[in-house]
């Protein structure tokens, strides 16, 4: 679960989820036996309760900002008409007027040293960037980013 929690709102595959689990214990320095088994068990009854969701495709997200970051065109497009848009997780957001302007900054046609100078006009780009990155931050765990 904790794996699962810092990778979040991004899917593991089964395997990579074992893989990583295993590496985590053995940093840990406890003994690895063959838990495979009792790891699916687990992520099923997680399902069970409702706190593990399943998918079947990779997340259309993604959790690493890259260098021209890019927001769905579909929640730009809902930018483009109010503050709510619809992350790639199907849920709704409602954002303020500044966050508006950010996202619709976001088609990827910009570089992050672009997206800063146009959204913080006259900010020297040291401040403006770590500002902007953990922005980004922020809205990659909310689901928005697709680049």
């Amino acid at each position: 679960m904790l794996l699962l929690g810092q990778h979040w709102p991004m899917a593991l595959t089964f395997d990579d989820l074992y893989a990583r689990a295993r590496t985590l214990v053995a940093a840990l320095g406890a003994r690895i036996g063959d838990e495979l088994v009792p790891l699916a068990s687990e992520i099923l009854r997680g399902y069970g309760a409702g706190v593990v969701e399943l998918h079947s495709a990779r997340s259309p997200f993604v959790s690493d900002v890259g260098e021209r970051p890019e927001v769905s065109a579909v929640a730009r497009l809902q930018m483009q008409r109010g503050l709510e848009a619809t992350n790639l997780r199907h849920v709704h957001c409602t954002f303020s007027e500044d966050a508006r302007r950010l996202l619709l900054l976001l088609d990827g046609t910009r570089s992050r040293k672009e997206i800063a100078a146009a959204f913080w006009p006259g900010v020297p780009e040291r401040q403006a960037l770590p500002q902007l990155d953990a922005q980004l931050g922020h809205l990659a765990r909310l689901a928005l980013l697709v680049r």
